[in-house]
């Protein structure tokens, strides 16, 4: 859900009052993630990688970054944006900022972080 939607619907003031934080993946990976999905999952679809890479298909991979706001210029509506490529080091980031211990065992997984190396 949009970081938006849930400033809707629990209100600006609320909102504003907690540390609001997302993880954004590497946008190729987003779309290889996504084609792996659909050739596992859906009978009817058959593209090949690079048709589906030309196709509509691809924009539901590579949606709009879900921390900002599509009613305002797509300003960024939360406090930190942690990237995938440096989870172990952003999830620290974010601990220290909430008071927790930045040591804290963190399980990790990471078997298809580079999908889409393979494929591209």
């Amino acid at each position: 859900m949009p970081a938006w939607m849930i400033r809707n619907r629990v209100g600006k003031k609320l909102f504003d009052g907690y540390l609001v934080f997302c993880f954004e993946r590497n946008p190729w990976a987003k779309v290889v993630s996504r084609y792996l999905y659909y050739k596992r999952f859906d009978k009817n679809f058959n593209l090949s990688f690079r048709e589906f890479v030309k196709s509509n298909w691809i924009y539901d991979a590579l949606n709009f970054p879900q921390y900002t706001d599509p009613l305002r210029n797509y300003k960024v509506i939360v406090d930190f944006i942690g990237y995938y490529e440096n989870l172990e080091e952003d999830i620290a980031k974010v601990m220290k900022k909430i008071g927790l211990p930045e040591e804290l065992d963190v399980r990790i997984n990471t078997a298809a972080d580079d999908n889409y190396r393979k494929i591209l």
